[in-house]
C-alpha cells in the first residue's frame, strides 16, 4: 500500500463520519494543550517557591526539639526524638556562626497558673472561670515577623514589657471570653517554685497581673500566652531558685514545653510540669 492509499482511506472515512472525525482532532488539541499548560504551571510554581523561600521568613522556619535523635530516623520519613538535650546558650552561638543560617530567635517556655478575671470579692459574687496550668511563650518581639506568629485582633506586646500579653483562642475557650471583650482586661499568672518545709515538699506562687493586649494565632511553642522573652526569662530564674535542682522535682517531672527553630529559629528551655496543691500525687501523675 502506497502513502497516497493512506490518504485516500482517511479521506474516505472523514466524509464517512465527519462528527466523529472532528471530535477525535477537538480532544487530541484539547490534550496536548492542557499537558502544556501543566507544565507551564508547574514551572512558575516551582519558581514562585524558591523566589519565597529566598526572601526567608517563617515559611523557611526549621523546628529543632530540644532532644536527642533517634539513630534509626535516617532510614524513615518519620523523625523520631529519644531523650531530652537542652539547648544552651553555646548551642545557638554555634548555629549563628553557621552560614546557611539566616537569624536565630531564642524562645523560651514557662509553666505558670492562669486565673482570668473576675478576681477578688467580684470572682465570688458570680461563676468565675477556672484557674488552669498553661505555658507562656517568651520571644524577641524584635522578631516576631519572623516567627510563625498570626494577629487576629490587638497587637503584640511591647519589646520587654513585663506586664502586657497576648493570648490565643485556648484561653478564649478556658476564659469564656469572645475576642472583642478579651482585650484590655487582665489575667493573673502564677509562677511555681518548690521548697522544702519541716512537712516537705511545697509548692508557691510568685503572683504578678498582665493586661491582653491582643488575640494571636501561633505556631511557636505550646502555650496560650505569647509574652515578651524577657517575662519567661524572669519565670524561669523564679523558678531554679527554689529547690528544684535539690528536692528532684525538676527532673522528675520534666515534659517537652517548646520547640526550637532554626533560620530563622527558635529554642525553648524545658520546664517543669506543676499542679498549685504540690501533693506528691499530682507531681507523679505529671
Amino acid at each position: 500500500m502506497k502513502w497516497t492509499d493512506s490518504l485516500g482511506l482517511a479521506a474516505k472515512s472523514l466524509r464517512r463520519r465527519p462528527a466523529r472525525a472532528l471530535l477525535t482532532i477537538l480532544a487530541v488539541a484539547l490534550g496536548t494543550t492542557l499537558l502544556v499548560a501543566l507544565g507551564s504551571v508547574a514551572s512558575t510554581a516551582g519558581s514562585r517557591i524558591v523566589s519565597k523561600l529566598s526572601n526567608g521568613g517563617p515559611g523557611t522556619a526549621i523546628k529543632v526539639a530540644a532532644s536527642q535523635a533517634d539513630s534509626d530516623q535516617a532510614y524513615t520519613d518519620d523523625l523520631r526524638a529519644t531523650g531530652p538535650k537542652p539547648i544552651t546558650a553555646t548551642t545557638v552561638q554555634t548555629l549563628r556562626r553557621s552560614p546557611h543560617i539566616a537569624t536565630v530567635i531564642p524562645v523560651m517556655a514557662a509553666r505558670v497558673l492562669v486565673v482570668p478575671p473576675p478576681f477578688g470579692s467580684k470572682a465570688s459574687s458570680v461563676k468565675a472561670p477556672v484557674a488552669f496550668g498553661d505555658t507562656l511563650v517568651g520571644v524577641d518581639m524584635r522578631q516576631a515577623n519572623n516567627l510563625p506568629i498570626t494577629i487576629l485582633a490587638g497587637r503584640l506586646p511591647r519589646t520587654g514589657s513585663l506586664t502586657e500579653v497576648a493570648v490565643t483562642e485556648t484561653y478564649l475557650d478556658h476564659a469564656a471570653m469572645p475576642v472583642a471583650s478579651v482585650i484590655g482586661t487582665e489575667v493573673e499568672l502564677a509562677e511555681p517554685q518548690a521548697f522544702q518545709s519541716q512537712t516537705g515538699l511545697q509548692f508557691r506562687g510568685r503572683w504578678l497581673r498582665a493586661r491582653i493586649v491582643g488575640v494571636v494565632s501561633q505556631q511557636v511553642g505550646s502555650g496560650a500566652l505569647l509574652v515578651p522573652v524577657e517575662q519567661t526569662q524572669r519565670a524561669r530564674a523564679w523558678t531554679l531558685a527554689g529547690c528544684s535542682a535539690t528536692c528532684g522535682w525538676w527532673t522528675s517531672c520534666w515534659p517537652e514545653s517548646g520547640r526550637s527553630r532554626l533560620a530563622s529559629p527558635a529554642w525553648a528551655w524545658r520546664t517543669p510540669c506543676w499542679r498549685p496543691s504540690g501533693s506528691a500525687a499530682e507531681r507523679s501523675a505529671c
